[in-house]
């Protein structure tokens, strides 16, 4: 085999990659902006301290991160629209229940 850089495409090119990435060169990522993981997928930064970075993925959920180990790329488009949470009413217990009906 021939030395030089590995090519596109390969398992030692995703190790290289990966391994910048994941060493870090300082992230500055911020809260609100969209990246993507290579096990979840893509996510939006929730909260990003010194010590711990919280995104919540599309597909896979909230998880948090050491901030110094993770490894993120900024993703590609818009995060997703969340839908927000239904603000309908439960219906009270007396509602529910039948009414005596006199006979």
């Amino acid at each position: 085999m021939a030395g030089g850089p590995p090519r596109s495409g390969t398992v030692a090119a995703q190790k290289t990659n990966t391994s910048a990435i994941a060493k870090g060169e300082k992230m500055n990522f911020k809260a609100g902006q969209y990246v993507h993981h290579t096990k979840y997928g893509n996510g939006t930064i929730v909260e990003r301290t010194e010590d711990r970075t919280t995104v919540d993925f599309d597909t896979a959920g909230v998880k948090k991160f050491v901030t110094s180990l993770a490894a993120f790329e900024i993703a590609e488009g818009e995060a997703p629209k969340r839908r927000r949470a239904s603000s309908r009413r439960r219906p009270k217990v007396a509602d529910i229940a039948p009414k005596a009906v006199p006979v």
